[in-house]
């Protein structure tokens, strides 16, 4: 009995020693825009970390990603990046959602929905991998989080009046939320249409 308690206070020693020196690698990371935030936000933020670095041909830095989360009001927030929607929780400063970019080389701060995927090398990329628990795909009509042929049949059926699309489908983007649009909606043209199932098709078919 004696040599189990033994072994339970080593390793909660071991786990709470582990918490310690992660969260000092957390405390001791250099976050290089910091300064550049605080100034661009007036501080107006509770948390920011700097997720990657995105380096050019010549090894110099280009582009970084951030993650940002700031006392805001509480309404959802989606912005459409590729054939990705990201969210967040709320409403951030200066982002609209969590994560944005800044720019090294015209040293400025960029929102999400004000560029294009070929705007920064890999960020698409980037992307997916760190902000991937709040990506829903762009065309997830029956809102399993995939992008199947299970999507395409079930606007199908709900073009032929045999099922309904429910609220998830509907969410706002933009600055200050001033567009609604739908998940269904592969090819963005502001409608759930059969063509929305024929995009699905040919996205999945590889066909551009």
């Amino acid at each position: 009995m004696k040599r189990i308690v033994s072994i339970l206070l080593v390793a909660v020693m071991l786990i709470t020693l582990g918490a310690i020196t992660a969260s000092a690698q957390t405390e001791d990371k250099e976050l290089l825009f910091e300064d550049k935030l605080n100034e661009f936000t007036d501080g107006m933020y509770s948390y920011y970390d700097e997720l990657y670095y995105h380096y050019d041909e010549s090894g110099e830095m280009d582009w970084a990603l951030l993650y940002v989360v700031s006392p805001s009001a509480a309404s959802i927030m989606h912005v459409i990046f590729s054939d990705m929607v990201i969210w967040s929780p709320e409403v951030n400063i200066p982002f609209g959602v969590n994560y944005g970019i800044y720019d090294v080389k015209k040293d400025e701060f960029v929102r999400l929905y004000d560029i294009e995927p070929d705007d920064y090398e890999g960020l698409e990329d980037v992307l997916r991998e760190q902000a991937k628990q709040f990506i829903k795909p762009l065309g997830d009509a029956d809102k399993d989080n995939v992008l199947t042929i299970l999507d395409a049949t079930f606007i199908q059926r709900v073009m032929a009046n045999l099922d309904k699309f429910d609220y998830r489908d509907e969410f706002n983007y933009g600055p200050a939320l001033l567009k609604t649009s739908y998940l269904s909606d592969l090819d963005l043209d502001g409608e759930r249409t059969v063509m929305d199932a024929t995009a699905i098709q040919m996205k999945l078919a590889g066909i551009e």
